[in-house]
């Protein structure tokens, strides 16, 4: 009897000391953003084309501080210099933080957290986004018409906002269908009134005004329907 409550108590011991092994911790740190294996257009052009990218994380248990790791990669997503490991300590009740990186690059990130303590989150990699293009389309421009009585139509318009400020060159198109192909006025650079006679009363005529940026570059489209009176 004796024996067999010896094995009893080490057989207790022992599974104890098992299920010990087998705890599991309470504490994790999950990525947010950057997306892992995306595009990054969350960034904020900053002067140097450099970009401004928030990195968000969340964070399960106590930890004192987080360090967030960040490596340039190749497109076989191999670390290109590892003695270029951008760190960043981030306070133990912020779960982000921006961090001032290249254009048109491929990153990896994690977020290490110390504390009782130290784990680290799963690796994500990123793209950041490529240097926009700032070569800007003009704005459509207002189209207006100025009469419209006993057959006869005048209209003009009014420059569009272009934030390149180029040179703007206008076509101009008018005839019965939605997207008129008959054109009026070919890459003047005046505003004027246009006059269309012998037109159809009660009929529906359209206007259509293309914008283009001189030299040869971005346009945009305006068509307005309008009927003869």
């Amino acid at each position: 009897m004796k024996k067999n409550s010896a094995i009893l108590i080490i057989s207790l011991i022992l599974l104890s000391a098992c299920e010990g092994e087998f705890v599991e911790s309470d504490m994790a740190i999950n990525l947010v953003s950057p997306i892992d294996n995306e595009t990054c257009y969350d960034g904020i052009s900053v002067p140097g084309n450099l970009l401004d990218i928030p990195f968000r994380w969340s964070a399960q248990g106590q930890f004192q501080d987080f360090e967030l790791h960040i490596d340039a990669i190749n497109s076989n997503k191999e670390v290109i210099n590892p003695d270029n490991t951008v760190i960043k300590t981030v306070n133990s009740g912020e779960t982000q933080t921006m961090v001032r990186l290249n254009y048109g690059q491929w990153y990896q990130w994690k977020v290490k957290g110390n504390g009782s303590e130290s784990i680290s989150s799963k690796e994500y990699t990123f793209f950041s986004q490529g240097i926009p293009d700032t070569n800007t389309a003009p704005a459509p421009a207002v189209i207006q018409v100025v009469s419209n009585s006993a057959g006869t139509l005048q209209f003009t318009w009014q420059r569009p906002d272009d934030p390149d400020n180029s040179v703007l060159v206008y076509d101009v198109y008018f005839d019965d269908q939605p997207n008129p192909t008959t054109q009026v006025e070919s890459n003047i650079t005046e505003i004027k009134t246009v006059e269309m006679t012998g037109l159809q009363v009660n009929k529906e005529y359209y206007i259509k005004v293309i914008t283009k940026e001189n030299p040869a570059g971005n346009s945009s489209t305006s068509i307005l329907k309008v009927t003869a009176r």
